[in-house]
């Protein structure tokens, strides 16, 4: 459009907001920016957060997996107790066999 055909209404008005339009649109970049980078970083400390429920889930894992050995060398101490217990009555009645004869 040839600026000789607008109004000078127009053309006064164009020129009142202008200037207000252009700082709105600069702030309104400037809060996308910020977003994008608010966004950015909650994006991190999503992936870090869940960097640390995994090791915490694994921690537990460890400590049920301990539990569980921690058990299985109680019942086998029990178990060698008893065999140890059996050997020492078979080898008392063996010696008793043999002082007998």
């Amino acid at each position: 459009m040839d600026q000789s055909n607008i109004h000078p209404i127009e053309l006064t008005v164009q020129s009142i907001i202008e200037s207000p339009l252009e700082n709105l649109n600069i702030q309104l970049q400037r809060v996308t920016d910020s977003q994008f980078l608010l966004i950015s970083i909650l994006k991190n400390y999503e992936l870090k957060l869940k960097k640390y429920n995994d090791l915490l889930s694994t921690n537990n894992d460890t400590k049920e997996m301990i539990k569980n050995y921690e058990k299985r060398i109680n019942d086998i101490k029990l178990k060698l107790l008893e065999i140890s217990l059996k050997l020492k009555s078979v080898n008392e009645s063996i010696e008793k066999n043999l002082s007998s004869k």
